[in-house]
């Protein structure tokens, strides 16, 4: 019987590429952060464009009152709206190597998401098209940090 010999070139190398690798997985901080950037402005558009249903004239009346005249639903003293932007006051982004929360902690905006004593109004309604922009975002930041370890991705 002749013995065979298999000889592989770069072993130790692969092996090194391979445990960095192992460590874009470990930590996505960074492709977390990328995606607190996309998950916010879709927020505020929402709250922009008006989230049905519309204010009764009594809402209408009071919010006039309180405010200075008319103003868009979820937006009269900006405090909930500014808190769907990164950095923003009340602000949500609890980003940690393996997962992220991303979200409002003005107390009120939970009673308008979920109906609770006033109308609902989905302020945090991710359709389709944004979870695939997301998902989309996702793997662009991971694909970057793999290239940047030298691998190539097809």
């Amino acid at each position: 019987m002749t013995p065979i010999l298999v000889e592989i070139q770069g072993a130790r190398e692969m092996e090194q590429g391979l445990a960095r690798l192992t460590d874009v997985f470990t930590n996505m901080r960074s492709v977390f952060e990328r995606l607190g950037e996309k998950f916010f402005p879709p927020i505020q558009g929402r709250i922009d464009q008006g989230i049905p249903p519309p204010l009764s004239p009594a809402t209408e009346a009071r919010k006039a009152k309180l405010y200075g005249g008319a103003s868009q639903i979820l937006i009269a003293s900006k405090t909930l709206y500014s808190s769907f932007a990164v950095g923003g006051p009340g602000s949500i982004e609890r980003i940690t190597n393996q997962d992220a929360e991303f979200g409002s902690s003005i107390f009120y905006g939970i009673f308008h998401q979920e109906g609770r004593g006033v109308p609902e109004r989905k302020i945090i309604d991710i359709d389709g098209a944004q979870e695939a922009q997301l998902v989309e975002e996702a793997t662009q930041a991971s694909i970057e940090k793999i290239e940047a370890l030298g691998f190539e991705v097809h």
